[in-house]
């Protein structure tokens, strides 16, 4: 893949590599000098002032605040359960419950932390090492050094590029664009559909203001790792010196523009040229935005996952709602199939970002109980554990339950933590139908009370569980969908029974992840239905509940992919 660098003095630069993993898309890149220079060994660690967050406006950094779904999974992690978020906020909520990190993003000159093996950190287990409250563990170093270890081949180099932040515009200098189309307004957006340039203006003046950022997003898309450097705030949370950030402290990738960036690429794969949808357009969104949903899902935390969770999500929409307009056929729907099996996969673990939140809790209990001294005990630092319930977002006036720590829960809370994630992580890697979300619960409600750093911070992660099992029958519907389509066209009938379908169909994208066993299946006059039995496991003869078992339809939570339903 070419790559051309424009340098200081005009002239250019090009570049030549050969992913060999890679597939045939390739394309000319033009990068930023600074992209070239930054390979330096200079610490990735940046820090900014809260006077440097609050004072850039829109004509200094573009757009501020999480905003998008994300902010929804700080609840999703509590034990409150799940919920939402404003869209304006400043900055994502996901520290508030759950330990899980704070969301925002940094899109200055990249800076690269040089190549070094890691720190022997992490036990058998995976999980990063316990506090012996003697000799500090510096957890930030951990996250630096392992979760986010600078690779080779880094998008977030590609993204920064021409992403703004909420403190710096993007080193490209275009203005970041208003999305209007047909997914950016929750309230009133339908079902994706075919849309004409004359019957939506505002779409269509939006659509091409977005044009460069779209064709950068493709690029970078194409990146094969993604890495974000670790950024902290001056007035956030810190360890006993300002060299040593909490990862309280941390915040993320700013997840709303590229939520954004998904939505207007897939809505731009609706836009109809003399009437018609483009199936190579459309081919070519879900690829991009499915390989921007996996950088994005290379994180270690809680949020990250969840919004990664919720890209794929409105891709696989997209794909049926096109599968069932008429935008696939032929050989171009042998291709999408081929698109979403190789992009769209299952082989991430669930123990990825639970060694995130087991770090933040962690490192807050050894913050909590300091400064460390070799020659006694942990000792509550009242002061501490003040800035924490203040930086946290935690509220301290139920019933006094931070202030009721005691020197002796140190060490109770490092073992109830360490013992509930790494339950999680057994009953989590086996997952439905064995292990469903009333067990998720069960496991936190057994550690909860230990502490109470563990009542105000320990997350129930139930619902996430539940939510990954429904995206991964989502993921084997939707391509389930196209292969008894690809049957239709190739035997003039649709298969009587999933049995029928070939070797490389008939297998695990037949499977329902709630059950084990095969989706729900039937055919009609009208065309085949594929459904799952949802959270309850049993066959409620497909009367399709639009929010599962959140709000059965006549005892039946089960959920029909195809035909895919209106909202």
């Amino acid at each position: 893949d070419p790559a051309v660098v424009r340098l200081d003095d005009g002239s250019y630069l090009m570049l030549y590599c050969t992913p060999l993993e890679d597939d045939a898309d390739s394309a000319a890149q033009l990068v930023a000098p600074n992209m070239v220079a930054s390979h330096s060994a200079q610490d990735w660690q940046v820090r900014f002032s809260a006077s440097e967050l609050s004072d850039v406006g829109p004509d200094g950094g573009g757009p501020g605040g999480a905003g998008g779904e994300e902010s929804a999974g700080a609840s999703a992690a509590s034990n409150n359960g799940p919920g939402g978020a404003d869209r304006t906020s400043q900055e994502s909520t996901s520290g508030a419950k759950g330990a899980s990190l704070a969301s925002s993003t940094h899109a200055d000159q990249p800076k690269v932390i040089p190549d070094a093996p890691p720190a022997d950190w992490e036990d058998a287990f995976g999980f990063v090492q316990e506090p012996d409250f003697r000799t500090p563990v510096d957890y930030f170093a951990w996250y630096r050094d392992l979760a986010v270890a600078k690779p080779k081949d880094n998008a977030y180099d590609a993204y920064a590029w021409f992403m703004p932040t909420p403190w710096a515009p993007a080193p490209a200098g275009a203005p970041w664009p208003e999305f209007r189309n047909m997914f950016s307004n929750r309230a009133t957006r339908g079902d994706p559909a075919p849309w004409a340039p004359d019957d939506h203006p505002e779409w269509e003046s939006s659509n091409r203001e977005a044009q460069h950022v779209l064709a950068q997003f493709r690029d970078a898309a194409r990146y094969q790792n993604y890495a974000m450097p670790p950024v902290i705030r001056d007035d956030e949370l810190e360890g006993p010196t300002p060299e040593e950030p909490l990862l309280f402290s941390l915040l993320l990738p700013q997840l709303g523009l590229h939520r954004d960036l998904v939505k207007a690429a897939l809505a731009d794969a609706w836009r109809t040229e003399d009437g018609q949808v483009s199936s190579k357009r459309m081919i070519d969104a879900i690829d991009t935005t499915l390989r921007g949903a996996a950088h994005i899902d290379e994180g270690l935390t809680l949020i990250e996952d969840l919004v990664a969770t919720a890209e794929r999500a409105l891709v696989r929409e997209n794909a049926r709602w096109a599968l069932r307009r008429g935008v696939f056929s032929g050989d171009q729907l042998v291709r999408a199939l081929d698109t979403l099996e190789r992009l769209d996969r299952n082989d991430d673990d669930p123990v990825r970002y639970l060694r995130g939140e087991h770090a933040a809790m962690m490192d807050v209990t050894q913050y909590v109980f300091g400064p460390l001294h070799a020659d006694s005990g942990p000792r509550v630092n009242r002061a501490r554990l003040e800035s924490v319930a203040n930086t946290s977002g935690s509220v301290d006036g139920q019933g006094g339950r931070l202030s009721a720590l005691r020197d002796g829960d140190a060490r109770a809370t490092v073992e109830a933590v360490t013992a509930h994630y790494r339950e999680l992580a057994e009953q989590m890697r086996i997952g439905y139908p064995e292990y469903r979300r009333a067990d998720i619960s069960a496991v936190t409600a057994r550690y909860l009370h230990a502490t109470p750093l563990t009542e105000e911070f320990l997350p129930n992660l139930s619902r996430m569980h539940q939510l990954r099992a429904r995206a991964e029958a989502s993921r084997r519907a939707t391509q389930l969908a196209m292969a008894v389509h690809i049957f239709e066209e190739e035997h003039g009938h649709f298969p009587h029974s999933l049995e029928e379908l070939p070797a490389e169909h008939n297998q695990l994208m037949t499977i329902d992840p709630f059950t084990d066993e095969p989706f729900g299946y039937r055919v009609d006059e009208s065309g085949p239905t594929i459904y799952t039995a949802g959270e309850n496991g049993i066959d409620d003869g497909g009367i399709h509940s639009p929010r599962w078992d959140d709000d059965p339809v006549d005892g039946s939570d089960d959920y029909v992919f195809w035909p895919p339903q209106p909202r």
